[in-house]
């Protein structure tokens, strides 16, 4: 092999390395909360706080007992100045099968297991039923390195994304109760 042919492999190889880096290993992308809302009903009050440091602060005060307590959660993709949505997901999930609902779902996994394994976040309980008490989930965030993935993929300059948690009481098979709701707008930024 030629000097030239050489360097040649070798500037390819290193170059396929640098790519591989930084796509791959680099966690460049962040979710970044921009406003939160919410609404609570009789027996199930909820505030959020949006944090200086665009980490959320939600309070949940459940005021009678939720025997099987269920989440609607979607995410849906806003492009500025358009009226284009994308839903990345939109689904019922049973609190009290949280876990293996959990591992089910990656998406899910991915974004919030660093949230809710952390002791130092809070008390928020996934027992069934959601007995009376306050529940408090601090600096809620999304770690780069745990949506990286996700985010790399969903990223699109100017696009704000809605996460919705509805929380309801399922009554019968037709028929459920809403108990609260939190929103919160979003954006994913580049920060590498």
């Amino acid at each position: 092999m030629s000097v030239k042919n050489f360097r040649c492999s070798l500037i390819i190889i290193l170059g396929f390395a640098l790519v591989r880096e930084v796509v791959f290993s680099k966690n460049c992308f962040k979710l970044k909360f921009l406003s939160v809302r919410t609404s609570d009903t009789k027996f199930y009050r909820l505030s959020a706080t949006l944090n200086e440091d665009s980490t959320l602060t939600v309070i949940t005060n459940v005021l009678k007992d939720v025997p099987g307590p269920m989440w609607k959660f979607a995410v849906i993709e806003y492009l500025k100045g358009t009226t284009n949505t994308k839903i990345h997901f939109n689904g019922l999930l049973n609190t009290c099968d949280w876990f293996k609902t959990l591992n089910n779902i990656r998406i899910l996994r991915q974004l919030v297991t660093p949230i809710f394994k952390d002791p130092k976040k809070g008390n928020f309980s996934f027992d069934c039923p959601f007995r009376v008490g306050v529940y408090v989930l601090k600096d809620v965030d999304v770690p780069a390195q745990s949506g990286a993935g996700i985010m790399k993929y969903t990223y699109k300059p100017n696009s704000i994304y809605l996460i919705s948690f509805k929380v309801v009481q399922r009554l019968t098979k037709n028929k459920m109760e809403k108990l609260g709701k939190v929103e919160m707008n979003s954006t994913i930024t580049e920060i590498c």
